[in-house]
């Protein structure tokens, strides 16, 4: 993964790349690169009606489909609003090259 820290306007900001997917963040803040896999386990910010916070990735794209690990209901969600609501990612199902 390729780091670059740079200043724009007296506020740092860094430049991740990863994968060829390129990811920008504040410098102090936790930094958590946006690369989703298909089998990842994801944490949302707001829990499922089951009582569930863990979601399946099962497709990516501009729409994203993930899948309740609690009921196993399926929910399709656009990439900016999952993007937004990811909290963490629980386990990251990296393909090998």
């Amino acid at each position: 993964m390729q780091v670059l820290k740079y200043h724009i306007q007296k506020e740092q900001f860094i430049i991740c790349k990863k994968n060829n997917y390129y990811n920008l963040g504040k410098v102090g803040f936790n930094f958590m690169p946006k690369v989703f896999y298909l089998g990842d386990i994801v944490e949302m910010k707001k829990q499922h009606p089951c009582g569930s916070y863990q979601w399946e990735i099962i497709r990516l794209g501009a729409d994203i489909k993930i899948k309740c690990v609690g009921c196993s209901r399926i929910v399709m969600i656009s990439r900016s609003k999952f993007d937004k609501d990811v909290k963490k990612i629980i386990k990251q199902n990296i393909p090998e090259e």
